[in-house]
């Protein structure tokens, strides 16, 4: 398995393939959906850039380097959802399975490699704003971690929409997924004022971090596509993707509003 971090759990994984042979819908149920809930963490800050705006302007002295007029802190955010985009559009080809992956070693690459480049970019944004370095901002936050929330995404929804339409479920899989990444950003919409109140901005995204690191270990170590003999003809990366676009656009629209 070389570098899949599957090769640390051979026989949980042998026991997921044999749940999954016996009874594809009730391992929809039971593994996939609690993953898809954790590896969704990411999008509590990602998708609830919005209640960050003027936190984040404040660390910068109340506007003194930017304004809301100028829009500077949203270009932060939508930069981030641009390049999560484009981290999609490149790699979702692997993630719906090649001949010689067909447990889904790409699915944990993704997600293992999302999550590291996600949480380090929040710690770099931590840092910039601690010290007034604008630049370091866009490069943790809407570079580094934009590039990491792309990888987490697709592989959670791949592995979501592969399972469920194997199942017999072709629409219940991106319908479930999309509420699951819509409820992290409420609950980190309502909780934030308290966190930022307690540990101020920059401590909220190292908080933020650390808690999107150990939610995000899970589905590293254990995404699978269904197995080969009942994976679904159909490839839903293109799926996934044009979700992640509508998602992208809705989201930025709603902060530039």
């Amino acid at each position: 398995m070389g570098c899949d971090p599957a090769g640390l759990l051979p026989r949980v994984h042998e026991r997921l393939e044999a749940w999954q042979r016996q009874d594809l819908r009730s391992y929809c149920c039971c593994v996939v959906l609690p993953l898809v809930i954790c590896g969704g963490a990411y999008t509590s800050l990602f998708y609830g850039f919005g209640v960050l705006m003027l936190p984040i302007r404040d660390e910068f002295h109340a506007g003194a380097r930017w304004s809301v007029a100028t829009g500077s802190p949203v270009y932060v955010g939508s930069l981030m959802l641009f390049a999560s985009s484009c981290v999609g559009t490149l790699i979702g080809g692997r993630m719906a399975g090649r001949p010689d992956d067909t447990s889904g070693r790409w699915l944990r690459y993704a997600c293992f490699g999302g999550t590291i480049m996600f949480c380090v970019g929040l710690v770099l944004s931590a840092v910039a704003m601690q010290h007034e370095q604008l630049w370091l901002l866009y490069v943790g936050c809407s570079l580094i971690a934009g590039l990491g929330t792309g990888g987490i995404y697709m592989s959670n929804m791949v592995s979501a929409l592969v399972h469920f339409r194997a199942a017999g479920f072709p629409g219940l899989g991106s319908g479930l997924v999309g509420c699951i990444f819509g409820l992290w950003p409420v609950a980190f919409a309502t909780s934030w004022p308290s966190l930022s109140g307690e540990v101020g901005t920059p401590g909220g995204f190292l908080v933020v971090a650390g808690l999107v690191f150990v939610l995000s270990l899970p589905p590293s170590f254990l995404l699978r596509l269904p197995p080969p003999q009942i994976a679904p003809t159909e490839s839903a990366q293109e799926d996934a993707n044009s979700i992640h676009g509508a998602s992208a656009t809705s989201v930025e629209g709603t902060e530039i509003g």
